[in-house]
């Protein structure tokens, strides 16, 4: 089952909406070659008119429904072989018969937000990348936004500069971020890497000083969202992150805490364990509760030495 179609509700009128039975020929080492059948479809629609809402094709017999009335997320099938599936607009709990047809009004969710966590807790809210959406990712313009959206934690996903800075970028390639791919000064700098076991070109973090990222300018990454904010803010240092967190906890009056993310490429894990303890000694967000050290690969935690991070939480 597919999202929403293309990320918004404006962009997504002309995605229909539907489950697939697809046949996967998964590619493995001696067998498989990658494809996959479609071999049918259940189209989503709302002959009845039990949506409360108007969509997309309101005005047509079968009101097929689209990417601009719902935003599907999972499916499951139950003992009576109808489909229930839960949506993020709302959000809402769908049921479908097994032809796509719904056969009640969209259930609504309410008390979402009032959920807690198995231990009791109020669910924590991660600022990742930033406000994301809104604002070219790891952007201070983009961690503002979240805390002011009322981030728990600001997450930067951190690489690592060729003289040791730390820098807010999902990947250590970084011409899907920026405009470096635009600056001629650099051209010569295109090359092509090894990164988890397969060949990425571009350019490269770990080859440029904090220096030549600081004359490089964000931009967004995906098509579909607002370009309007390219060329406007630079690439923040993680030092300039805290300060931001700072300073934002100082004017909203809540404690905003951060979830630094080691990307976990080989320069960066190379580059940690002569980082400086004493370039985050100055903030007082060294402590259990306001810094969280993430990253998605064992082997990357490991490497990151305990005299740096201690007493930090590592997480995985």
């Amino acid at each position: 089952m597919p999202d929403n179609g293309f990320g918004a509700k404006a962009n997504s009128a002309d995605f229909l909406l539907r489950i697939y039975k697809v046949d996967p020929n998964f590619q493995q080492k001696d067998r498989g070659d990658g494809s996959v059948q479609v071999l049918d479809f259940i189209q989503l629609s709302d002959p009845d008119k039990k949506a409360p809402f108007a969509i997309t094709n309101e005005g047509t017999s079968d009101r097929l429904l689209t990417g601009a009335d719902l935003d599907i997320e999972s499916f499951v099938f139950d003992a009576n072989g109808t489909i229930w599936i839960g949506e993020e607009f709302g959000p809402y709990l769908l049921n479908f018969d097994t032809t796509g047809k719904l056969l009640s009004a969209p259930i609504p969710t309410p008390n979402f937000f009032k959920l807690n966590t198995l231990n009791g807790q109020t669910p924590l809210v991660l600022g990742h990348r930033g406000a994301s959406g809104l604002r070219p990712e790891h952007t201070l313009a983009s961690y503002e936004l979240a805390i002011k959206q009322g981030a728990d934690f600001i997450e930067p996903d951190v690489v690592s500069t060729k003289d040791g800075i730390l820098i807010a970028r999902h990947e250590n390639e970084i011409s899907g971020t920026t405009d470096v791919g635009d600056r001629p000064e650099f051209a010569n700098r295109k090359t092509t890497k090894l990164i988890d076991g397969a060949p990425v070109t571009g350019w490269f973090a770990e080859d440029f000083t904090l220096a030549e990222i600081k004359t490089l300018r964000a931009i967004e990454r995906l098509p579909f969202r607002d370009q309007s904010f390219n060329g406007l803010f630079e690439v923040p240092t993680l030092q300039e992150v805290i300060d931001l967190a700072k300073r934002m906890s100082q004017e909203t009056g809540r404690d905003d805490r951060h979830l630094p993310r080691n990307q976990a490429t080989p320069p960066i894990s190379a580059s940690l364990p002569t980082f400086p303890r004493s370039r985050l000694a100055p903030n007082r967000w060294l402590s259990k509760s306001r810094w969280w050290q993430f990253s998605s690969k064992m082997d990357s935690i490991k490497k990151i030495p305990r005299s740096l991070f201690n007493p930090l939480r590592l997480a995985t």
